[in-house]
């Protein structure tokens, strides 16, 4: 059955009753209908959940360059699962965040403990002040554009009551990523909208796991991840851990993607069910660092809301500056994400075309 897309479109990123979709940005939005997976229901009220397993390629739409822009999820799970942008919209609103937003627009970067040597001797575009928490700094300002981006002096944790755990396979110190969520909290600046804790040192969710590569909490505004999660553990006895010792653009593509996916969760954006989305869901390094660097339409509808980005602005900003880290740190994923922004953008240019004849 095919797809109805104004339907879709409506239910996607629609927010109900006399507040449809931008019309200045419908262009972009028209997406979430023309990438629909074909398998799905013509209504989405007769979306059910699929007893199939396997996942579609892109939608049912007639344009075939759209239609490969976002790849569609064939499977979709109980409605209860499914965040569109008129559900997030609600959550926000029964928390009070859009109230708030105004006072609060600016997102910290909080470096935590210690980190080895090439990562305080990184040096972007060759110049000394431009570090790696300034690359970082810069990558979250396009991603979230409308916000402003901090990188505030890096704390000891040691300062604070944080429990901690010897990992009994690798030996490795790990924190208690709670833990840290409840001290960030306390130190985070008046006007923050969100304070992003970064360490080396690995970091455990709950005694019976092994690890946590990240984790967000709405609740503390904050978000934690380490980056040297990314370092092989031998969780198995017999395999031999692999130190990283140097920053190129496989570990910048890993760490911002890491980055910009736990940030988002601090603006309520769910685990997206819909696209092959930079919010899906993993479980494992493998499957996290795999997946997409940017928001399907549903999503960044979701984000576009809070920081009020104009689209074409904030893909070409985004297009720009991994151009320029992937000029100096080649890497196969960036070259894939600058060609599907240069796609997007291609498309864009058609569109406006169009809609101006």
């Amino acid at each position: 059955m095919a797809v109805d897309k104004k339907r879709l479109v409506g239910y996607l990123v629609g927010s109900g009753f006399r507040s449809e979709v931008p019309r200045e940005d419908l262009w972009f939005y028209q997406l979430a209908g023309d990438c629909g997976h074909s398998d799905w229901p013509a209504h989405p009220r007769q979306w059910k959940k699929d007893t199939e397993t396997e996942e579609g390629g892109g939608g049912g739409g007639d344009n075939q360059t759209a239609d490969s822009l976002f790849r569609a999820k064939r499977n979709l799970p109980a409605p209860v699962y499914r965040q569109t942008y008129r559900i997030w919209k609600s959550t926000m609103d029964m928390n009070l965040q859009f109230c708030c937003s105004g006072r609060r627009h600016t997102i910290y970067i909080q470096p935590l403990d210690h980190f080895p040597d090439f990562i305080w001797k990184f040096s972007f575009q060759d110049e000394k002040e431009a570090g790696f928490f300034t690359l970082l700094q810069r990558f979250l300002k396009v991603f979230f554009l409308g916000m402003d981006v901090e990188v505030l002096p890096a704390i000891s944790t040691d300062k604070w009551v944080v429990r901690k755990r010897q990992h009994k396979l690798t030996g490795q110190a790990q924190l208690l990523v709670d833990d840290l969520h409840l001290n960030l909290s306390a130190v985070k600046p008046k006007r923050a909208q969100a304070v992003i804790g970064i360490t080396w040192t690995d970091l455990y969710p709950s005694e019976d796991l092994n690890f946590v590569l990240g984790q967000a909490s709405v609740k503390y505004r904050s978000a934690v991840m380490c980056f040297g999660r990314f370092e092989t553990k031998p969780y198995e006895m017999g395999l031999i851990s692999t130190p990283i010792e140097s920053v190129d653009g496989g570990l910048i593509h890993k760490m911002i993607r890491v980055l910009v996916h736990e940030t988002c969760h601090i603006f309520y954006l769910s685990h997206c069910v819909f696209y092959e989305c930079l919010m899906n869901e993993s479980t494992s390094i493998a499957e996290a660092v795999s997946q997409p660097l940017f928001l399907c339409p549903v999503c960044l509808r979701k984000l576009q809301k809070v920081c009020r980005f104009n689209i074409i602005q904030r893909y070409n900003s985004l297009l720009d500056t991994l151009k320029e880290i992937g000029h100096k740190y080649p890497d196969e994923n960036l070259t894939k994400n600058i060609a599907w922004l240069e796609k997007l953008l291609q498309w864009a240019r058609v569109q406006s075309a169009i809609t101006k004849v």
